[in-house]
């Protein structure tokens, strides 16, 4: 039985808004501690994946990180692009420059 998209045992949170800057984290928290067991509720050993493992970062620190690694490597990534529609921050042209990363 494979629970995980596409058989991959990871999935990247990358939001592009520094008000989600902890998202990633707490997805980890939610999802992996809860679902993230070895016994289903009778005690029994599950034999199969319960839940990939989650990771992230925002979008512009991810991209000196790890980008190159969701681009170019073999292994299968699901990853979750997460955008903001209005800023939250008051500099000119920082949103759309943003943005741009985002889209690209």
């Amino acid at each position: 039985m494979e629970l995980h998209f596409l058989g991959a045992q990871s999935q990247a949170i990358l939001p592009y808004d520094q008000s989600l800057h902890m998202l990633s984290a707490y997805l980890q928290q939610a999802e992996m501690e809860s679902n993230g067991k070895s016994v289903n509720w009778d005690g029994e050993a599950i034999t199969y994946p319960t839940v990939p493992s989650i990771w992230g970062e925002l979008g512009i620190n991810g991209q000196h990180a790890f980008y190159q690694y969701l681009h170019q490597s073999n292994n299968i990534v699901p990853a979750d692009f997460i955008g903001s529609v209005e800023s939250v921050t008051p500099i000119k042209g920082h949103h759309e420059a943003l943005m741009s990363n985002f889209f690209a």
